[in-house]
This record gives C-alpha cells, structure tokens and sequence, in this order.
C-alpha cells in the first residue's frame, strides 16, 4: 500500500466515479430522466479518457478530465437546487430533466424505501393518457434521495480533483546499465565483455547519436555499418573458430 502514488490513486477514484455513475444512469434510465441521461453518458466518457490519461502519462486527456470536473460539480449543484426548490425552481412547474417532453419523475418518488403508491381513480387532476397517484409511508423522500446521490458525485469529483493535482504526467526512464562502473552501484557483478555485446554497445551509440533529431532518420551509414559487422561476427561465433580464412575478420575494432 505504501507504493501506491498519486497515478493509482487517481484510477481508484475514477473506477469509483464509474460506479457511481452507471449505478445513477440505470436509474435514470427507469425515470425517463433524459437531461441527467445525457449528463451522465459524458461523465462516463470523460471518466473514461482520465484513466486512459494516467495510464498512458496523456496530461491532455487528464486536462480535459479536470474541466469536465468543474462542469460536473456544477451540473449536480443544480440538480440539488432543483430537488430541493432553491429559490424560484419548481418540481411541480419546470419539467427541466425530461427537456419537458414528459411528466415523469424521479423513478424513486414510487419506488423510494418503504413508500406506498395508491392510485387515486376518477381524477380531475390527471391529464390524457396520464393517471394520479398518492405516494405516502416514505422513509426518505425522493429528492433529498436525488440530492445525497448529487452529494456523492460532488465528493467523488472534488477527491478525485485532489488527486489529480500532484499526478506526474511524466514517462519513468528505463536506465540500461552500460559499463561496469554503473553495475558496481547496483551491486551486481559486470559481465565479461564479448565481441558480440560490444558491438551492440556500439551499434546503440550510433543510433543513439544519429537519432536526436525525430525528423531525421535513425539510421546513417555508420550504424549501418555497425550493423554489418554486428550480423558478420554473429556468422563468425556461429561458423567456429577453425574454419579457415576467417581469422583477422572479427575483430569489432
């Protein structure tokens, strides 16, 4: 656990802003709730590119994360706004999360925990195609429910917000160990130098040299050399030493 830094702990608060996410969409999805459909299909997205981003060490996925994170925070500041009728917003008057195509609710104003729903018969009230019902016994009402799950988004982005601000978008180098000076501060022991190691050594260096520049290519006519001494003393260790006419020709220089 003490190993983990700031990248995994990222991953482990989008995987639970996934969660939560697709855990409100279903419901959403059972209420006919179409504007928080939406808001949530792009949170899944976003949340989706800032994983991607701190595991491929993309700072331009994770930028865009973060500003998502400022529009999401907002959006569900709205949300419990509305449920709760801050100032001049109405649940009876606005049917702001159907985009007013429908008179659907939250899908926990019947289904909330220990709610009764009684169909109320012969109504003047109800509309065409539309019938009125009485929902009594709940032991939590269906906005402050929509409001503690708004609560939790909120606080799933703002922790998530705090871990992305010391996440190093930095690839680690590979250190590779060329010479017996680096092995002896590791505490390993130097292998013997062969014609053949040293001559990838060299071959490396030249590409290493040759290729600064992205633009130009890797390879110049040195390292192609390299690389046909390289193939010929791999035909000479493979061919032995006693055959004839090729002493003098291994040698790497």
């Amino acid at each position: 656990m003490g190993k983990c830094s700031g990248r995994c702990t990222l991953v482990a608060f989008c995987c639970l802003q996934l969660v939560a996410a697709l855990e409100r969409q279903i419901f959403d999805f059972l209420g006919y709730q179409w504007a928080p459909i939406l808001a949530n299909f792009l949170h899944i997205m976003a949340v989706i590119l800032g994983i991607f981003g701190t595991v491929q060490y993309r700072s331009r996925y994770l930028i865009l994360y973060a500003a998502w994170l400022v529009l999401w925070v907002g959006w569900n500041a709205f949300i419990i706004c509305f449920y709760l009728e801050v100032g001049q917003l109405s649940q009876d008057r606005d049917f702001i999360m159907t985009f007013n195509t429908s008179l659907h609710r939250s899908w926990w104003m019947e289904n909330g925990p220990g709610c009764l729903v009684t169909p109320v018969l012969n109504s003047r009230l109800a509309l065409e195609d539309h019938h009125v019902i009485s929902v009594t016994g709940c032991l939590l009402d269906y906005p402050y429910i929509e409001a503690l799950s708004s609560a939790l988004q909120i606080f799933l982005a703002l922790t998530s917000s705090v871990a992305l601000t010391p996440t190093d978008t930095r690839r680690p180098r590979r250190h590779r160990i060329y010479n017996c000076s680096l092995c002896t501060r590791l505490g390993s022991s130097c292998p013997a130098p062969t014609p053949v190691s040293s001559a990838l050594w060299r071959l490396t260096a030249a590409a290493a040299s040759s290729g600064q520049d992205d633009r130009r290519a890797p390879w110049r006519l040195t390292g192609l050399l390299q690389l046909a001494r390289l193939i010929w003393v791999c035909i000479r260790i493979g061919l032995g030493p006693s055959q004839p006419g090729l002493q003098g020709w291994g040698r790497v220089g």
